[in-house]
């Protein structure tokens, strides 16, 4: 999903300008009746396939105009007209409850969007309610997708380099900007939470074992990503499809990365070949993916995890109950045949765990009967058993022991029906899938297709009309209050359950929820509405231990 830099909708809430005082220089940000906004901040400079550096120079305005979203990074199927400057996308977004002022030391959560590693910005994600409701400071951030974020060059690799992580410094390069400035916004830098969706939580997770990543954050919230990065050779691979798309040796380059630093940020934006028929539909000759570059990340991160390599950090993460079917929904129909086939695939050749996988997800008794709904599930069990066995690398490492939560989210935006912008109304067979849980989590409907709204509840003092009855009623606004507070109560202690009240010098404990550590008994939370008061159901093994046991035998060498 791809949104133009020039996309406006006013607010029907008339704002006030605020500033801030920074090191860098005043930042001018709107100010709100509940909570006050500091947009398109720049946070640090990059060269192409070069790591970034937070910015250390004064704003080049003062005061800063922070009252509107910054460019996101150019990307596939845009260009530098719609998006800009690939060069002056490092820009994060800052929103604070009202009132809030230095000193105030509110837990900060940095938000990375996600988009396949090919696409994504964080203007859609508006944060102005959970901060607000949540008295938190909330942070969201744009880094390099596609090639410019992930290119891996040899020439890197043989020197010793980090290569084909750049967005990963991009995102170590807003971490410790928000360390040295956040305070001055009301923040605590020492109460610092990564959280992320899709693409985005797998690049949160990585902070967990990057070396360089330690001391510059206290914890990672993980919504629907994995724990993985490409070996070298394959993303070197990547690389040169580009290149050859680029016709870089019968343009004469004498290295693959002199062509690619010489090619305009369109003509690589455009080497990738996509085409898509739904943003969750999309093909290309190139994929994108982290890199275990030897330099940046010196393993496999699973690898890593295990062996107790990880960084001292509060670990939250899980997926969606039929989280993968938002992606296989579009590739039917699939018959007897091609399911009973997939399956085995899945089981990679093994007839024994095959059959294990058939007595588990049976197909129907009609050949010519559609399956793709039955793909979705089995691939979502084995996506959420998967992250159990990342939690529990996790909960046995010595620097995370203790401090590791795994849930399943089970809901869907049902309040309007006509609310089909993503992620929130949607076919009820479909179940809870991919990105249903976001708009919960930031306390309003998330109108990807329009970004600057305020959406929440009418009478809301920001609410924004143009949002299409994309509103929450009262039930599933108390329900996202309730995740959002079990989101900033993990940045703020640690534990989902427990939140500082540092104003008042106390401890309080989260009413709303009881959200156990993950450990020996493999305990996780299932998220959804459950009546008043708003209470999370605990569940044991994702609650289908029969399933996990068999898809740990089919993923055990994977």
């Amino acid at each position: 999903m791809l949104w133009s830099i020039s996309t406006v909708v006013v607010m029907t809430t008339v704002s006030q300008k605020v500033d801030v005082r920074t090191a860098l220089g005043t930042v001018r940000g709107n100010g709100f009746p509940t909570f006050q906004e500091f947009l398109g901040i720049p946070y640090g400079t990059a060269e192409r396939f070069e790591p970034a550096v937070p910015r250390s120079k004064g704003f080049d305005q003062n005061p800063l105009d922070a009252t509107y979203f910054g460019p996101a990074c150019l990307q596939t199927l845009t260009n530098v007209t719609t998006y800009g400057s690939e060069y002056s996308c490092h820009v994060l977004n800052i929103w604070r409850p009202a009132g809030v002022g230095p000193g105030a030391n509110l837990p900060v959560l940095l938000f990375v969007p996600g988009g396949t590693n090919d696409f994504g910005e964080a203007e859609p994600y508006n944060a102005s309610i959970m901060a607000s409701d949540q008295h938190a400071v909330i942070c969201s951030i744009n880094y390099r997708v596609g090639p410019f974020g992930f290119v891996a060059l040899k020439e890197q690799a043989l020197a010793g380099e980090p290569t084909g992580n750049f967005a990963l410094t991009d995102i170590q390069a807003a971490l410790r900007f928000l360390r040295q400035h956040v305070a001055d916004f009301g923040g605590d830098p020492k109460r610092l939470t990564l959280f992320g969706q899709s693409s985005g939580g797998g690049l949160v997770l990585l902070h967990t074992v990057l070396p360089s990543s330690s001391g510059l954050l206290e914890g990672v919230i993980s919504q629907s990503g994995d724990l993985g990065a490409r070996p070298l050779d394959k993303s070197l691979g990547v690389t040169e499809t580009l290149a050859e798309r680029l016709n870089c040796t019968q343009k004469g380059f004498k290295s693959t990365r002199a062509c690619l630093v010489a090619a305009t940020g369109d003509e690589l934006v455009y080497a990738q070949g996509v085409t898509c028929i739904t943003p969750n539909a999309c093909n290309a000759a190139t994929s994108w993916s982290p890199t275990v570059d030897g330099a940046l990340l010196p393993d496999d991160p699973l690898v890593l995890a295990k062996a107790g390599q990880v960084n001292p950090l509060a670990v939250a993460l899980g997926a969606n109950t039929n989280d993968s079917y938002l992606f296989i929904m579009n590739t039917g129909p699939i018959g007897r045949t091609e399911y009973e086939a997939a399956l085995l695939a899945a089981a990679r050749g093994n007839v024994t765990l095959a059959r294990a996988l058939l007595a588990l997800y049976p197909p129907r008794d009609n050949r010519t009967d559609d399956h793709v709904d039955l793909m979705g599930w089995w691939s979502s069990d084995r996506m959420l058993c998967g992250l159990r066995r990342t939690a529990a690398a996790f909960a046995a490492a010595p620097p995370t022991k203790g401090q590791v939560h795994l849930y399943r989210y089970n809901y869907f935006f049902q309040s309007n029906r006509v609310c089909t912008a993503a992620s929130n109304w949607h076919d009820p067979s479909w179940g809870s899938v991919h990105q249903d849980e976001v708009s919960f989590v930031f306390g309003q409907p998330i109108f990807m297709n329009i970004g600057y709204t305020n959406c929440s509840v009418p009478g809301w003092s920001g609410f924004d009309r143009s949002c299409l009855d994309c509103h929450f009623n009262a039930t599933e606004a108390a329900f996202a209050r309730a995740v959002g507070r079990l989101w900033t109560s993990f940045a703020a202690s640690g534990d989902p359950g427990v939140r500082e009240g540092i104003e008042r010098g106390e401890v309080q404990e989260a009413a709303d929820a009881e959200w156990p550590r993950f450990g020996a008994g493999g305990r996780n939370v299932l998220l959804q509405p459950t009546g008043a008061p708003q209470r999370m159901q605990a569940e044991f093994a994702l609650g289908r231990p029969e399933y996990c046991e068999v898809w740990d035998e089919v993923d055990a060498d994977a």
